[in-house]
């Protein structure tokens, strides 16, 4: 019989980084966000390869699909993002590129493709409100925007007897959804809760940041799809179970604290500090200590996704065909994860420009 999994716990175990604090930041009469973003404005943070803290994990290669599904995507994109310029904008993401990157290896295009819809669907749904003015700031308006993306996601899942809502042209999210359609339920619920707080300047604590953090990660639903790659799906014991849900919930807390690095350059102009890095240096961090702290914290959390994983074929020792599929299932996790580490090198979403430097250091200043 297989260990029980040791609890999951971040920051060297020892509260945020070293800090025992468990109170909120108390508030003050600033506004605490805009504050502390020009603190940290036009500092330098030093950041080591992270790609390499996953050294050993599976790569897949779809580049034989990457450009007919780059042109399907975009095909997409220009339908549904009816603005241009937004349009020239998500194009230039290249999420088919990312896709190629994370999804397990395949010959069948039509599963690569159905599973980019998901993707897709999140970079839409994610940019619509936060690129949107009149919602970013508006609690109520986006709130009631989310509930009926809620509805509308359980009608396309099949979920209970739930009314289709019809939303009005531009409203493309929505529409690419109707053609997938999985994991997006907790993530839209955690959106409002985590906006309710940015609005009312509340500053968490690392801790509560993050847990609250990877269940925003888009990994998260994304680890749903890869039962597609699959030649059956694996039985609910395994999927329902404990050690699924702390692979899940590291895998995820790796691609979360790797995107809040290379993602900081942006916050700072917009006077966010929604961010692990100055969360951490809030709590008495110093600078310089943060990136290093945090490298560590991935590096155990990695090899406690494979210990686990260990444990968990342990389990299915007895089932040869079910192992097989299991093996297949984390390896596809870890290239998820794996591949949207590295992606952060590639993308232009966050304002950088490292292609071909993600086995190296990088200087990235704020």
């Amino acid at each position: 019989m297989a260990e029980p999994p040791s609890p999951r716990t971040y920051f060297n175990n020892d509260g945020p980084c070293g800090s025992k604090s468990s109170k909120s930041v108390p508030q003050t009469n600033f506004d605490p966000h805009y504050n502390f973003a020009r603190e940290i404005k036009w500092k330098i943070i030093h950041v080591p390869s992270l790609v390499a803290i996953m050294a050993g994990w599976p790569r897949p290669d779809n580049l034989q699909h990457l450009g007919r599904l780059r042109s399907a995507i975009n095909v997409l994109v220009e339908l549904y993002v009816r603005d241009p310029d937004k349009c020239e904008k998500t194009k230039n993401y290249d999420l088919a590129s990312y896709d190629t990157m994370i999804f397990p290896q395949t010959d069948d295009y039509d599963i690569l493709y159905t599973a980019s819809l998901l993707t897709l669907w999140l970079c839409l749904w994610e940019d619509y409100i936060d690129g949107n003015e009149d919602l970013v700031n508006d609690y109520e308006g986006a709130g009631a925007l989310r509930a009926r993306g809620l509805v509308h996601v359980r009608y396309c899942l099949g979920l209970g007897e739930v009314e289709q809502v019809v939303f009005p042209n531009p409203m493309g999210p929505m529409v690419v959804f109707e053609e997938f359609g999985k994991g997006a339920v907790a993530r839209l619920s955690k959106r409002e809760a985590d906006q309710s707080r940015r609005l009312g300047g509340f500053i968490p604590i690392p801790e509560d940041y993050m847990e609250g953090r990877i269940v925003l990660t888009a990994v998260f639903p994304v680890f749903h799809t890869l039962n597609l790659f699959l030649d059956a799906p694996l039985p609910s014991w395994i999927m329902e179970s404990p050690l699924m849900a702390d692979v899940w919930k590291d895998v995820s807390f790796l691609v979360a604290a790797a995107t809040d690095i290379m993602s900081l350059k942006k916050e700072p102009h917009r006077d966010c500090t929604m961010n692990i890095v100055p969360l951490l240096q809030r709590s008495g961090i110093g600078w310089d200590d943060i990136i290093p702290r945090l490298v560590d914290d991935m590096t155990i959390c990695r090899k406690r996704i494979d210990d686990t994983a260990d444990r968990f074929l342990q389990l299915a020792a007895d089932d040869e065909l079910t192992r097989r599929r299991l093996q297949k299932y984390i390896e596809g996790i870890k290239s998820i994860c794996l591949g949207s580490i590295a992606n952060l090198y590639h993308t232009k979403r966050y304002g950088l420009d490292l292609s071909g430097r993600e086995d190296e250091t990088c200087n990235i200043p704020l």
